[in-house]
Protein backbone atom coordinates (compact mmCIF):
# COMPACT_ATOMS: atom_id res chain seq x y z
CA UNK A 1 0.00 0.00 0.00
CA UNK A 2 1.37 3.07 -1.22
CA UNK A 3 1.08 6.62 0.97
CA UNK A 4 -2.17 8.08 -0.31
CA UNK A 5 -3.70 4.69 0.21
CA UNK A 6 -2.65 4.72 3.75
CA UNK A 7 -4.04 8.22 3.98
CA UNK A 8 -7.54 7.72 2.54
CA UNK A 9 -8.01 5.34 4.56
CA UNK A 10 -6.94 6.65 8.14
CA UNK A 11 -9.85 9.27 6.79
CA UNK A 12 -12.23 7.21 5.79
CA UNK A 13 -12.03 5.70 9.29
CA UNK A 14 -12.00 8.89 11.28
CA UNK A 15 -15.38 9.84 8.80
CA UNK A 16 -16.84 6.59 9.87
CA UNK A 17 -15.84 6.96 13.82
CA UNK A 18 -17.21 10.79 13.39
CA UNK A 19 -20.89 9.80 11.79
CA UNK A 20 -21.39 6.67 14.63
CA UNK A 21 -20.32 9.57 16.96
CA UNK A 22 -23.04 11.80 15.69
CA UNK A 23 -25.75 9.29 15.89
CA UNK A 24 -25.11 7.43 19.11
CA UNK A 25 -22.75 10.15 20.63
CA UNK A 26 -20.44 8.69 23.58
CA UNK A 27 -20.61 10.72 25.99
CA UNK A 28 -24.26 10.44 26.80
CA UNK A 29 -23.74 7.21 26.32
CA UNK A 30 -21.02 6.88 28.58
CA UNK A 31 -22.94 8.89 31.32
CA UNK A 32 -25.58 6.49 31.23
CA UNK A 33 -23.68 3.61 32.13
CA UNK A 34 -21.77 5.15 34.47
CA UNK A 35 -25.36 6.49 36.74
CA UNK A 36 -27.05 2.77 35.93
CA UNK A 37 -24.13 1.90 37.79
CA UNK A 38 -23.69 4.17 40.96
CA UNK A 39 -26.13 2.12 43.16
CA UNK A 40 -26.12 5.00 45.98
CA UNK A 41 -29.76 7.13 46.79
CA UNK A 42 -30.28 10.50 46.00
CA UNK A 43 -28.70 12.89 48.64
CA UNK A 44 -29.74 16.74 48.75
CA UNK A 45 -28.60 18.37 51.81
CA UNK A 46 -29.47 22.15 52.94
CA UNK A 47 -25.85 23.74 54.65
CA UNK A 48 -26.75 26.93 56.60
CA UNK A 49 -23.30 28.04 58.49
CA UNK A 50 -22.36 24.39 58.69
CA UNK A 51 -25.73 22.87 60.07
CA UNK A 52 -26.33 20.18 57.53
CA UNK A 53 -30.55 19.12 57.13
CA UNK A 54 -31.16 16.82 54.56
CA UNK A 55 -34.61 17.71 52.19
CA UNK A 56 -36.85 15.87 49.87
CA UNK A 57 -35.50 15.70 46.68
CA UNK A 58 -38.99 16.84 45.34
CA UNK A 59 -38.43 20.22 46.89
CA UNK A 60 -34.23 19.90 46.27
CA UNK A 61 -34.39 19.86 42.64
CA UNK A 62 -36.60 23.49 42.50
CA UNK A 63 -34.26 25.10 44.66
CA UNK A 64 -31.14 24.10 43.23
CA UNK A 65 -32.54 25.68 40.20
CA UNK A 66 -33.36 28.99 41.36
CA UNK A 67 -29.51 28.75 42.47
CA UNK A 68 -26.80 31.20 40.85
CA UNK A 69 -24.69 28.46 40.07
CA UNK A 70 -23.75 24.93 40.86
CA UNK A 71 -20.07 23.79 41.22
CA UNK A 72 -18.80 20.39 41.37
CA UNK A 73 -17.01 19.41 44.53
CA UNK A 74 -15.75 16.29 44.63
CA UNK A 75 -18.64 13.20 43.49
CA UNK A 76 -21.36 16.25 44.78
CA UNK A 77 -22.51 19.33 43.57
CA UNK A 78 -22.81 22.39 45.68
CA UNK A 79 -25.53 24.90 44.69
CA UNK A 80 -25.20 28.05 46.14
CA UNK A 81 -26.88 32.04 44.92
CA UNK A 82 -23.47 33.87 46.88
CA UNK A 83 -20.10 31.80 47.17
CA UNK A 84 -18.96 33.00 50.00
CA UNK A 85 -22.29 32.36 51.51
CA UNK A 86 -22.64 29.73 54.41
CA UNK A 87 -25.90 28.88 52.85
CA UNK A 88 -25.38 26.06 49.84
CA UNK A 89 -26.97 23.05 48.94
CA UNK A 90 -24.85 19.71 48.36
CA UNK A 91 -25.98 17.52 46.61
CA UNK A 92 -24.69 14.09 44.75
CA UNK A 93 -24.84 13.21 41.54
CA UNK A 94 -27.64 10.73 41.39
CA UNK A 95 -29.74 13.54 42.91
CA UNK A 96 -28.55 16.00 39.98
CA UNK A 97 -29.27 13.72 37.67
CA UNK A 98 -32.51 12.99 38.60
CA UNK A 99 -33.20 16.58 38.68
CA UNK A 100 -31.90 16.69 35.03
CA UNK A 101 -34.05 13.98 33.84
CA UNK A 102 -37.30 15.59 35.87
CA UNK A 103 -36.44 18.34 34.08
CA UNK A 104 -35.35 20.93 35.96
CA UNK A 105 -32.14 23.45 34.76
CA UNK A 106 -28.79 23.95 37.17
CA UNK A 107 -26.44 25.87 36.13
CA UNK A 108 -23.03 24.16 36.67
CA UNK A 109 -20.20 26.29 36.80
CA UNK A 110 -17.13 24.98 35.71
Amino acid sequence: MNLITKINVSLASIIVILLVNLLLPLNSIAGKVVYALDSSEPSCMFNNKNISTEIPLDYCCSEIEKQLACKKDNSQFRCYISESSGQYYLVNRQAFNTCKEEGYYAKIQE
